[in-house]
């Protein structure tokens, strides 16, 4: 690290105490374990500060602590701590998009009409291929997945996820930071014409034998623009998991680096058809929403006949309605 560099706290850094002595923090990227009193020096880093005055306000001195300096480096490799002025985690979504995807302006207008229109939009082949590998490969490899249900009013689900951050696999964290920044939300906010200021929700999820989710629509007055990856291979029709979008009676198999979005409101009903017994591979996706900062009525939109209300594809950089 730079001594002679400010150095600030990343926002939104998560910590838990792991030992009387000990606290674990995370941001974004890898997670690192810290003295308590080392922790205590890293919250100096709250307002823009060299390393040695974080230190210097604890009476520690640096020169002869280099193990204090190390720490310090591992936070910073992990983007908990960056240099005043970066905006190394401001990562957009669209810079991890393959370039077909909005090659054309028209592209982007289309897929604005669209989702202001209350439409799903799919785009198959979303991220670059490298993207999309790293984190199947690594979401087939955890054995951090937890199964869920849950019945409420009529709504019921079962399938398995990866809830905890703490257990994410770092593709998974790494996914996060870049659904998360400044310029992604900027960017859904602007295609969808929602506001996505607040933090978005994201989590993982792969569907065995069995799993389902009935109908529903996503509201909960906060939750403003919904996206699911699918990252499932080798997988057969007849084994279900269709995602289904009720308002044009569309469906889609599980496939690979699909990208779908679409606005939450009350005509976004979709489900997730059961899971064959005879399934033999794994349906995942990472999914979630971009949301609104303040709590709202979930947005109105006419409820259309299914002739004037097919979803948009975008493929090789063109769109396609079907």
């Amino acid at each position: 690290m730079d001594p002679t560099a400010k150095y600030v706290l990343v926002q939104d850094i998560a910590f838990r105490m792991v030992a009387r002595d000990q606290v674990q923090v995370r941001a974004f990227g890898d997670s690192v374990t810290l003295p308590l009193a080392w922790y205590l020096i890293l919250l100096k880093f709250a307002r823009p500060s060299t390393v040695h005055e974080a230190c210097a306000a604890y009476g520690v001195a640096l020169r002869k602590r280099p193990e204090i300096r190390r720490a310090l480096a591992r936070l910073q490799r992990a983007g908990i701590l960056q240099r005043e002025g970066a905006a190394a985690e401001n990562v957009c979504i669209r810079d991890l998009l393959e370039h077909e995807v909005f090659a054309k302006p028209s592209s982007r207008s289309q897929v604005r009409a669209a989702l202001s229109a209350g439409r799903l939009v799919v785009i198959p082949n979303a991220f670059r291929k490298r993207v999309a590998e790293a984190l199947h490969r690594e979401l087939v490899g955890t054995t951090a997945w937890r199964p869920q249900t849950e019945f409420s009013q009529g709504f019921f689900y079962r399938h398995h996820n990866l809830y905890d951050p703490w257990a994410w696999p770092p593709a998974l964290r790494r996914m996060q930071g870049v659904f998360a920044s400044p310029a992604t939300r900027a960017f859904i906010a602007d295609l969808a014409q929602q506001d996505c200021s607040a933090l978005p929700a994201l989590s993982a999820s792969r569907y065995l034998p069995g799993d389902h989710s009935l109908p529903h629509d996503d509201s909960d007055g906060r939750r403003s623009v919904a996206f699911v990856w699918h990252l499932t291979k080798t997988w057969d029709p007849t084994w279900g998991g269709a995602f289904y979008w009720a308002r044009s009676d569309f469906s889609l198999m599980p496939g690979f680096n699909t990208l779908l979005l679409f606005v939450v409101s009350e005509t976004s009903t979709h489900f997730v058809t059961t899971v064959s017994p005879h399934a033999r591979g794994e349906r995942l996706a990472v999914n979630g929403w971009w949301r609104r900062a303040a709590l709202e009525k979930m947005p109105s939109t006419r409820r259309p006949s299914r002739k004037d209300a097919p979803s948009l594809r975008i493929c090789g950089g063109r769109v396609i309605v079907h």
